[in-house]
């Protein structure tokens, strides 16, 4: 029989050539960045059905030629959810431990997802630029600019970052890959939102 890779025992595959520690570390890895991800889009998916509520008033006020209310509710929703934010990031990051260890009492998973979990707090304050801006350019009927934003954070800035910062800087660059993503995401959408503000809104 000829065997499906060149090594005739399965110990030669190069995946049983890692120590059992390396194995161990790459699990808790993988397991603490799972539980950072889930908790993170949780919250996230609160401030999504802000910006769903906020999405009506806008797209109404401004076919109305209302842009001063438009203005007014924007400017409400990113106060208020920023606010809640700020508050939530406070108390995750002292909290980031003992919400860790509720999902996977692991000393390697929490000590990975604990450093994790408070990278991810230093930007979730700026949630709320991110996905109002896109909501509003939904709203508006602005369809490049909503999807420009809405593949920034996820996708555009991510998928580099999360190829290039583990390879120069190891796990550390794992962990900070998600924060360094929202951060640039964030300077795009405020970049959008006050140069759309600036150029519609002001006349108001």
């Amino acid at each position: 029989m000829i065997p499906i890779y060149e090594a005739d025992r399965l110990e030669d595959l190069p995946l049983f050539d890692r120590p059992p520690q390396a194995e161990e570390d790459v699990d808790a890895a993988v397991a603490a960045m799972a539980i950072v991800t889930k908790v993170f889009n949780f919250l996230l998916s609160a401030v999504i059905g802000f910006g769903q509520g906020m999405q009506p008033v806008v797209g109404y006020n401004y076919g109305a030629k209302e842009l001063g209310r438009v203005r007014q509710a924007v400017s409400f929703s990113l106060k208020f959810c920023t606010v809640i934010l700020t508050v939530a990031a406070a108390a995750g990051a002292v909290f980031a431990p003992q919400i860790v260890q509720f999902f996977r009492n692991d000393p390697a998973v929490v000590a990975v997802g604990t450093q994790a979990f408070r990278f991810q707090c230093i930007s979730l304050p700026l949630a709320a630029v991110l996905v109002f801006a896109n909501m509003l350019f939904q709203s508006l009927g602005k369809s490049w600019r909503a999807s420009l934003l809405a593949l920034c954070r996820q996708g555009m800035f991510f998928i580099p970052l999360v190829y290039l910062l583990p390879m120069h800087f190891g796990l550390l660059g794992l962990e900070v890959t998600q924060m360094c993503s929202d951060l640039i995401a964030f300077l795009v959408s405020a970049a959008f939102l006050l140069h759309y503000f600036r150029r519609e809104f002001d006349r108001v």
